[in-house]
This record gives C-alpha cells, structure tokens and sequence, in this order.
C-alpha cells in the first residue's frame, strides 16, 4: 500500500510539473487555434475534416463532404461563407464555387 501511495504521489508530482511548463510557455500566434475554433463551429455535419495544417502563416484544411456534392449551394458554399463572413484574422484563397467531387480542399493565409 505504501508503494502505491508513492507510486501516486510521483505521479501528482510529474503532473503539476507539467502544467506549470505549459503555463509557462506563452501561445506563440493565437490565431490558427482561433482559427480551428470557427472551422469546428461552422463545420456542418454533411462535411468531415479530415487534415488540419498550419506552417508559415498558412493554412490548408482537407475533408470530405457526404452530401451536396456538385451543389453550388450546398454545405460547403454555407461552409465558406461561415469561415468567410466577417472581420477575421485570416482570409481564405478564391475556393471553387462548387464540389467537383466528394473531397474538399480549402487553403488560406492567416493575416499578420
């Protein structure tokens, strides 16, 4: 029994010292978090992301759509104007109007 308190109390130890590295650290660049916030409101469930990438101040986003599929105003043209509409810290590159197929690729830069 005194082995697994030990055992325990290592653990609570490793753990709160983890924590106060990571309080520590300071978010270098907010924004692509901020902008995998919006992309996981606005995201509806006729579409699924698939791969999220950030480097260099730009991002790619890859996923799949179920349905809507060759509509011009489908999920995805409501997906765009979501990620699009308003002041936001970054600005997506001209998409196409339509699904082509039952992927999706949308690429962006995130504003300085």
């Amino acid at each position: 029994m005194e082995r697994d308190i030990a055992k325990l109390e290592a653990t609570e130890k490793r753990y709160h010292e983890a924590e106060a590295l990571i309080a520590a650290v300071p978010v270098a660049n907010p924004k692509p978090s901020g902008l995998l916030d919006a992309v996981t409101q606005a995201l509806p469930p006729a579409l699924q992301l698939l791969n999220y990438r950030y480097q260099s101040g730009q991002f790619t986003l890859e996923g799949v759509a179920f349905e809507g599929i060759g509509q011009e105003k489908g999920p995805y043209a409501t997906f765009l104007d979501a990620l699009g509409t308003g002041a936001r810290p970054w600005t997506l590159k001209t998409p196409k109007a339509a699904l082509a197929s039952s992927t999706w690729t949308l690429n962006g830069n995130v504003n300085p």
